[in-house]
């Protein structure tokens, strides 16, 4: 009859449990038999470590008092002997003489009884730290939350910075990606994506470029735009977010900070490891601006031995958009930027046109293993003019991305 599993661990616990006689020595199968049955009993514990310590302690509350302090008694004189590899063991962790000490559980604590000694209470382990709560954040994912304006400043004819006041300090919004702004105007929702150009305890801030009308080609305008330039100090604007697939945020951690300067950036791409980056091409095209100073001037805080180039596109000088700040990273050699308009005025240093191949070639970052171009601005400027040129310059598909 064939020997179920409980049965052979039965037997082989047999050999623990009894004692052998001096004269007789234990066979081979049955050294093999204890050994198996150990390292099964080591598994069975390992997977029952796999559940939630309020289940494990719920269940093991069911043992006797006994059986819990020897359980206890054991799993210390186990965690003495362990120790991390290349740390020799300190000599008052290693397990006791069984001839001189013992351990037993007295309530929730343990006791050690030594020879000519008084019994010494040993200290109760404090439990591991509580993980830091997350603070609240003002944008929600699934719901439409609104914010008043705070503060409006006009920068010129049809560009202003508004400042918007959050309910808590923290805004939520990881580096890289975006929020939805949302208004009803004559009666119908207009709905847009916007990246901040900076946010802080309490506030967040847009800088936008209102689309007035302009016949015959667009008669309404920027809808939401003159919405917002219509705005007054109070009004309210419905925000929801975060929204993107590209996410910078695991190199803000304290850990990350610290890390070695050449340690290259990482990024996550659509809930996954994205790349890893040491040259960085941002390509902006308009207000495609905001999403890639977000990111440059969050990544230029870190002591990382990296390289950001910016190919910035505009209609005419007067059009480019944050250049206080633009100027501000430029400060930073690992930064740099160049300008591209369609009408430039006289003495205009830069280039002029559309976005080429020359300008890719020498106002970005080389294809490489560590190089990857980040895109904001027009569908047609970057479906026409960006993708085909950088691909004429052997940039994978795959490490050009648009935001």
């Amino acid at each position: 009859m064939a020997v179920t599993l409980a049965q052979s661990r039965a037997s082989a616990m047999d050999w623990y449990t009894n004692r052998v006689p001096s004269e007789r020595c234990e066979s081979e199968r049955t050294i093999a038999l204890k050994t198996a049955t150990a390292k099964r009993a080591v598994a069975d514990v390992m997977d029952m470590l796999d559940l939630p310590d309020d289940v494990l302690e719920h269940n093991l509350a069911h043992l006797s008092h006994a059986n819990l302090a020897r359980l206890a008694s054991i799993s210390a004189k186990a965690l003495a002997r362990n120790a991390v590899v290349g740390i020799p063991l300190r000599p008052h962790l290693a397990p006791p003489h069984p001839k001189w000490s013992q351990r037993v559980g007295v309530g929730q604590a343990a006791v050690t009884l030594v020879a000519g000694q008084a019994a010494v209470p040993a200290p109760t382990p404090k439990p591991p730290p509580l993980p830091p709560a997350r603070p609240e954040v003002a944008l929600q994912r699934k719901a439409w939350v609104d914010f008043p304006l705070e503060a409006r400043t006009e920068i010129n004819h049809n560009t202003l910075r508004l400042r918007f006041k959050l309910p808590v300090e923290e805004l939520g919004l990881p580096v890289g990606m975006h929020i939805f702004l949302k208004a009803k105007i004559g009666g119908k929702l207009v709905m847009r994506a916007y990246t901040p150009v900076g946010f802080g305890p309490g506030y967040v801030e847009f800088v936008i470029k209102v689309y007035f009308p302009l016949l015959p080609r667009f008669p309404e305008g920027g809808k939401l735009t003159q919405h917002m330039h219509a705005m007054e100090v109070g009004d309210t604007l419905s925000f929801k977010g975060p929204l993107g697939e590209i996410d910078f945020d695991e190199n803000l951690s304290a850990d990350a900070q610290a890390a070695p300067c050449e340690t290259l950036v990482r990024f996550q791409y659509k809930g996954e490891l994205g790349g890893a980056v040491k040259h960085f091409g941002f390509v902006a095209g308009g207000s495609g601006i905001t999403p890639c100073l977000q990111v440059a001037a969050a990544l230029l805080k870190l002591e990382r031995d990296i390289t950001i180039s910016l190919l910035y596109a505009n209609q005419t000088a007067a059009d480019i958009l944050c250049e206080e700040q633009i100027n501000e990273l430029r400060k930073d050699s690992r930064f740099s930027v160049w300008y591209t308009v369609d009408r430039p005025a006289d003495g205009w240093a830069f280039s002029v046109g559309f976005i080429n191949e020359d300008m890719c070639r020498e106002h970005l970052p080389p294809p490489g293993d560590s190089t990857y171009v980040f895109m904001c601005g027009p569908p047609p400027m970057l479906d026409r003019a960006c993708k085909p040129n950088l691909a004429k310059l052997g940039h994978a598909d795959g490490r050009v991305l648009c935001f």
